[in-house]
């Protein structure tokens, strides 16, 4: 992997994780485009991280309000069991099975559709949930539910638990916070699984393109998700939806 490779693949975790957009389909997508080799999952693994570590930062105090309150640092704990069986069980088969890119370009569109319905749905309801402390187990266990269909690429993580926060009657500022949240654990534990790889040698990738990467999705991380927070205030979902939908379309005309 060249420098110039991860520095534009680490730009695009850093941006997509964070837009309900999907980070994984644009990490598959990227590589077809420019005849670049599918990049190990080591590097994916050691990208992620950056991105978690932008989480922590950012929302360093939704997570005090949670690890303050057990019921919350329970709810967070439960959202993570689902995702944490499946990903454990099948996750390597799933990744396998969904990297092909005309399958990441049909669940592109596909929850794009979905992430539009959503937002419509939620914009019609009268009263929306905006404080974690008043969240519901219900609306919990949707959300950790929901991510279990993220471990296909192309799904996206916090798109497809920003989904579900809409329908389950939260804020769209609130869908997306508990969304970042609620990645803390599966991400965490991914990349702690994928960096003992890095670790003891079993990758295919050099220590300065993963160093690289690394602080190129830090950085861009931490842009996306503080232009996302702000645009919230003023615009809804439905324009990452049509992005992902068109996307789809194009790609899948000018690329196969």
């Amino acid at each position: 992997m060249s420098i110039f490779q991860a520095i534009v693949l680490g730009i695009v975790q850093g941006v997509t994780e964070f837009l309900p957009i999907s980070s994984s389909g644009h990490l598959v997508m990227f590589p077809e485009i420019f005849g670049w080799p599918l990049q190990d999952v080591a590097f994916d693994a050691v990208i992620h991280l950056a991105t978690l570590l932008v989480i922590i930062f950012y929302f360093r105090k939704d997570l005090l309000t949670v690890f303050k309150s057990k019921r919350l640092t329970v709810m967070l704990l439960v959202a993570a069991v689902p995702i944490g069986l499946v990903g454990g069980l099948w996750g390597d088969l799933i990744g396998e099975r969904f990297r092909d890119p005309k399958t990441v370009l049909l669940l592109l569109a596909i929850w794009g559709a979905v992430l539009i319905r959503a937002d419509i749905f939620s914009s019609k309801q009268k009263n929306t949930e905006d404080d974690l402390k008043n969240l519901k187990w219900w609306q919990v266990i949707t959300i950790g539910l929901a991510q279990v269909l993220a471990l296909a690429a192309g799904t996206s993580r916090s798109g497809i638990t920003i989904t579900a926060g809409l329908y389950s009657g939260l804020s769209r500022k609130l869908a997306a916070r508990f969304a970042f949240l609620v990645g803390v654990i599966p991400i965490a534990a991914a990349g702690f699984m994928k960096s003992l790889d890095v670790a003891s040698g079993e990758v295919a990738v050099g220590f300065l393109p993963l160093a690289v990467g690394f602080t190129a999705a830090l950085v861009s991380g931490y842009l996306a998700v503080h232009w996302l927070m702000k645009l919230l205030e003023k615009v809804t979902y439905k324009g990452f939806g049509w992005y992902r939908i068109t996307v789809a379309v194009l790609l899948l005309f000018l690329v196969f």
